[in-house]
């Protein structure tokens, strides 16, 4: 098994369970995204550095049927969706969202339809932001819902949201 040269003072963001591996994601810079695949067997394949222009660390990422991933982060005031293919290569990146984005923290997950929920922290002091995309990326819908009052003034309250059997969304989040 070959070592992933990755900096002792950086953590991992994500690993993905993809169909033929794991890709593994780190967010070093509001334009960079570094990434790296393993096999099944845990080899190195590959490594490369993604430039995403004005997105912030923050983000994530969710696996996609085709073999890739979408990665989802800010870029105040806006959601960036960087859609990648299996091997690391960028086809599409879009930015999408509303006015007010104001977080840096976004959860991403792909829905029944092909689409694609996201979730935002730090809109206002109470409120966190859900979004609703296409398989390509374009919003189709978002809206704000309002935190308890005793998760006040945590930046991320709401993490990821998922779908529920009835078409809703149902979300837990770290505290």
């Amino acid at each position: 098994v070959s070592s992933i040269p990755i900096s002792p003072a950086l953590n991992v963001q994500s690993i993905l369970r993809i169909t033929d591996g794991y890709i593994g994601l780190l967010h070093t810079s509001p334009d960079t995204l570094q990434l790296w695949k393993i096999d099944l067997m845990g080899n190195h394949l590959w490594q490369t550095v993604a430039l995403i222009s004005g997105a912030i660390p923050g983000g994530s990422a969710v696996a996609t049927p085709d073999g890739g991933f979408l990665y989802a982060s800010a870029a105040p005031p806006e959601i960036r969706l960087t859609k990648f293919d299996a091997d690391g290569n960028i086809e599409w990146t879009k930015l999408g969202g509303s006015p007010e984005i104001e977080g840096s923290n976004v959860g991403i997950n792909i829905t029944s339809d092909g689409g694609y929920i996201a979730s935002t922290s730090g809109v206002g002091d109470m409120m966190n932001r859900l979004l609703k995309f296409d398989g390509n990326g374009d919003l189709l819908w978002w809206g704000d819902f309002t935190r308890t009052e005793q998760f006040e003034g945590l930046s991320n309250a709401t993490a990821r949201f998922i779908e529920t059997s009835d078409g809703g969304f149902i979300s837990a989040g770290t505290l």
